[in-house]
């Protein structure tokens, strides 16, 4: 039971970690998931170094002892430490916002505290903060206290978490509950789409049940049945059609790639098996997406089928071309820093013209291009220490790569990273997945797997 404990504690408490923001954060709001993710971040840093996987020949104290050493070795560790260092600064670095000047009888935009740091507007750098702070050890548990078996268990066990919040919300969006009911609306004012990281665990349930058939874990099969359904039902009721047709493309794209694999490396029969548990997946999510929806749902879904400008709202993308124009303002006179964390609906308000108003919601807080909003709140220095980090994991990917013999690559993996990614960076041009803790911690546990399905040491 120990060595058990020893060898998959780990990736149970990362995968808690990784789906916190989408639990938590829909019921309890920002604070709350914010305070859950740093929580559950010290504690899977404490199983990291206590308990890792042991590599073949390995005791435990020589595991916590190669961790020990080799995180403050790895460059993803301080390229990490220094976007945490930015992120804490722009959420200590708070007071931007509307000011009223009662002398001249006007609006203005009030700075943050220290004016020539990154700063955020009131309440919104922590959830920031949290998501960086999470990723980072995700990062570092994936890469450095994880094995080949007990990657496939944090896989597994975060799609399955994540199948099961999907049918939580969906159950209570159809018993009328308000919160997830204003989720099915997709409203594009904000980065409400929940939907968004259901499409990333269908991903990864799909990558899991690969790794599951290589290993011939029978039990553990089962799981990706509620994981899939789960997961494409909240992909259905929480995401607009364009990322629906996204997330449906790659998955595809996924499951012929692990299916190929499971074929070869393992047999044509475990590949029949991992066809069945997908379908009764697929049905799973179909019973829930075509029973008892609230009107107008499937309809609007299904309008993907009606050409690219049939799915998008009315005005969607005349308002989405004047946002990226004032979000292009906006960074033009703040290049390096940005305007601060959660600072461009108080810009679209200084900014837009009266025709403008014409095509832009009253509430409007990002500029449908998570690309432009980014750059915006974040500026340069924001964006290239995030795109750092990406870089260097990336450069890892490909180095493996090369360097890799083909029968160790784990096919699933590197397919997973790569459907996931083209999805979300298809998305990002039309709305706010970028911001999203539930979405990024996602992503970068998918590029970290994937870097690492290319073995240059020892197989585990």
């Amino acid at each position: 039971m120990h060595r058990f404990i020893s060898k998959y504690g780990t990736a149970a408490h990362l995968a808690l970690l990784a789906v916190a923001p989408l639990v938590v954060f829909p019921i309890f709001g920002a604070n709350a998931a914010a305070a859950a993710m740093v929580w559950l971040s010290v504690l899977a840093l404490v199983w990291i170094i206590v308990e890792p996987s042991r590599r073949t020949g390995e005791m435990l104290h020589d595991a916590r002892k190669r961790v020990a050493v080799s995180i403050p070795k790895d460059p993803v560790f301080w390229l990490f430490a220094a976007l945490l260092a930015i992120a804490l600064i722009r959420f200590l670095n708070s007071g931007i916002g509307m000011a009223y000047d009662v002398e001249n009888i006007r609006w203005y935009v009030s700075e943050p505290a220290i004016p020539f740091l990154p700063g955020s507007a009131e309440g919104a750098g922590y959830l920031p903060f949290a998501t960086v702070l999470s990723a980072m050890v995700l990062s570092l548990g994936i890469r450095h206290a994880l094995g080949k078996s007990a990657r496939i268990s944090f896989l597994m066990s975060c799609s399955f978490l994540a199948g099961i919040a999907g049918i939580a919300a969906v159950v209570l969006a159809r018993y009328g509950e308000k919160t997830f009911l204003a989720m099915i609306a997709c409203r594009t004012t904000a980065s409400s789409f929940a939907g968004s990281a259901c499409g990333m665990y269908t991903l990864a349930a799909i990558a899991a049940l690969a790794g599951a058939s290589e290993l011939k874990w029978g039990a553990a099969k089962s799981l990706a049945i509620p994981a899939i359904g789960g997961a494409l039902a909240g992909l259905w009721y929480f995401a607009p059609a364009p990322v629906v047709l996204a997330y449906v493309a790659a998955a595809v794209v996924l499951l012929i790639a692990s299916l190929a694999y499971v074929a070869f490396s393992v047999s044509p029969l475990a590949a029949a098996k991992m066809s069945a548990i997908v379908v009764i997946g697929v049905a799973v999510s179909l019973m829930f997406c075509l029973c008892g929806v609230p009107e107008g749902l499937n309809e609007s879904r299904l309008s993907m089928l009606g050409g690219f400008y049939a799915m998008f709202p009315a005005k969607f993308l005349e308002a989405r071309d004047a946002l990226c124009t004032i979000a292009s303002k906006v960074w033009r006179a703040n290049p390096w820093t940005g305007s601060g964390l959660g600072s461009f609906m108080v810009d679209v308000r200084f900014n837009a013209t009266a025709s403008d108003w014409n095509v832009i919601d009253s509430a409007q807080s990002c500029a449908l291009n998570g690309w432009w909003t980014l750059l915006a709140e974040r500026g340069l220095v924001g964006v290239l220490s995030l795109g750092a980090v990406l870089s260097f994991v990336f450069a890892s990917f490909a180095v493996r790569c090369v360097r890799a013999p083909s029968r160790k690559v784990f096919v699933p993996f590197v397919a997973l990273a790569v459907a996931a990614l083209a999805a979300l960076a298809t998305e990002a041009f039309f709305d706010e997945a970028l911001r999203r803790s539930d979405v990024l911690l996602a992503a970068f546990s998918f590029i970290c797997l994937s870097a690492w399905a290319f073995p240059l040491r020892k197989s585990q």
